[in-house]
């Protein structure tokens, strides 16, 4: 138990700068680096209230003890890939605000003939944010209700090379009450990603694509994420794609 609770608290701590931050109410329209930022923060704030201890460094056994129900059924194991995933998220999203907002939002053709291949080039320095438009093309089988929302894109270095960061993230019901709910169910909403570098310049297979990516086992199994890599492949492509440093609902 002592594992969970220190995993728990290390993620309250580096989650503190939320709490800083002032925007506005959580919304289920926001766009995904909005809505994580104003879910998290809510659930920081709602943790501060119920156990005052939130932004102690050392806090005490009875903090220890009370905040042990936030992690309840959850395994450590699991805990700590989703922790991982979430610090991964805060310094995209802290990027990406740095980076100025870049925004651009994609369709996604379930009439064309199936692609084998996709190739990644065109792809700004800067952290920008890509919204795909509902199609039931990126609902996940194993998960009601959820889909594959959007990606983010960054160029990297990688081994000496350069190679294109994709963050797939989604949206699912869960988000209505990631600022109320345990810390570690919050966890697992905000956690249901897959990530990994793709070479740049390189036409590569989406079967490759997909085998570089790591996250959540219900996306990386699931046949909305080829349709989502094809469709991230084809907007950073696309010459006529719209990068907007404004926030639009979808």
């Amino acid at each position: 138990m002592s594992r969970l609770v220190n995993l728990i608290q290390s993620s309250l701590q580096k989650l503190l700068p939320c709490l800083a931050i002032t925007i506005r109410p959580l919304d289920m329209h926001d766009i995904h680096p909005y809505r994580y930022t104003n879910g998290f923060r809510g659930q920081l704030q709602r943790i501060d209230r119920l156990y005052g201890d939130l932004s102690t460094a050392n806090a005490g056994p009875a903090f220890m003890e009370r905040v042990s129900i936030e992690h309840t059924g959850k395994s450590p194991r699991l805990m700590a890939e989703r922790d991982e995933r979430l610090r991964h998220l805060d310094r995209l999203i802290h990027d990406w605000r740095v980076d100025g907002e870049l925004l651009a939002y994609a369709s996604v053709d379930t009439n064309s003939q199936p692609t084998s291949s996709v190739f990644f080039d065109d792809i700004c320095r800067p952290v920008s944010f890509l919204h795909f438009d509902p199609s039931p093309a990126l609902q996940i089988s194993a998960a009601p209700r959820t889909r594959i929302e959007g990606c983010y894109l960054r160029d990297v270095v990688h081994d000496g090379t350069f190679k294109v960061e994709v963050t797939f993230v989604c949206h699912e019901p869960g988000w209505k009450t990631i600022d109320t709910c345990l810390f570690g169910d919050a966890m697992v909403v905000g956690a249901r990603v897959a990530t990994g570098s793709i070479p740049m310049g390189d036409e590569i297979s989406v079967s490759d694509v997909i085998a570089l990516l790591e996250g959540d086992d219900q996306i990386v199994a699931d046949p909305a994420l080829i349709c989502a890599v094809v469709s991230a492949s084809t907007c950073a492509m696309s010459p006529a794609r719209k990068i907007s440093r404004q926030f639009s609902p979808w």
